[in-house]
Order: C-alpha cells, then structure tokens, then sequence
C-alpha cells in the first residue's frame, strides 16, 4: 500500500495528513453546532415560559371598574394589558442579546475556519 503524503502545517512545523485535518475541522464544526443548538433551545424554553406566563396574567385582568378602591383609582383593562406587554417585551429584549451574542461567536468561528482553509 502506498503511503499518504505528509503535509506541514503552516508556521507550526507540526506534520498531519489532509484527512486529519478536514476531520478535526468537521469534529469543531459538530460541536459548534451542538453549542448553538442548546443555547436556541434554552432560549425557546425561556420564550415559551414568558408566554405561559403572559397568558396567565391577562387570563386574571379585570374590566373596567369606576369605582375608587381603598382610596385609589384601580386601572383599566387595558393599561394592564399595555403594562404586562412592556414587562414582556423588555424580557424579550434581555433575551436576545445572548442570542446575538451566538450570531457574532458563529461569524467569528466562520471566518477563522476559513483563514485556516486558506493558510494550508
């Protein structure tokens, strides 16, 4: 049988095949994407509870009552529902950040493993 060609690595002098390389490349790609795929999981999770939890509390708002309560106004229908709806729509906004977070890691990861390709 005839052996395979032996291929330096740039600058490290360190001697690996082509398969090993293209395999180590795939094994970091397949974690990556394993990475992603909880933190987009875990998002969902969170998402998926905020709206349980929005449900809930318009499930328990009341109509419009005129009438004073201990000395306050109680508020309408729909400034609770505008009050839960800012409360929902900061915690999607908290949310996200770690999912642009993900965005810019994986653009990051891209353009590494394509300086790598192009270097050997």
């Amino acid at each position: 049988m005839l052996k395979k060609r032996k291929k330096t690595k740039h600058k490290e002098g360190l001697q690996c095949t082509k398969r090993e390389r293209t395999r180590s490349q795939k094994r970091n790609c397949s974690a990556q994407k394993q990475r992603e795929d909880e933190a987009y999981r875990e998002i969902a999770k969170h998402k998926n509870r905020e709206k349980t939890n929005l449900k809930e509390r318009l499930q328990y708002t009341k109509k419009r009552v005129h009438t004073k309560h201990k000395g306050r106004l109680q508020c309408t229908k729909t400034e609770r529902i505008r009050s839960i709806q800012r409360d929902c729509n900061a915690q999607k906004e908290r949310e996200d950040e770690p999912q642009r977070d993900i965005a810019i890691h994986k653009k990051e990861s891209e353009y590494e493993a394509q300086r790598e390709i192009a270097m050997h």
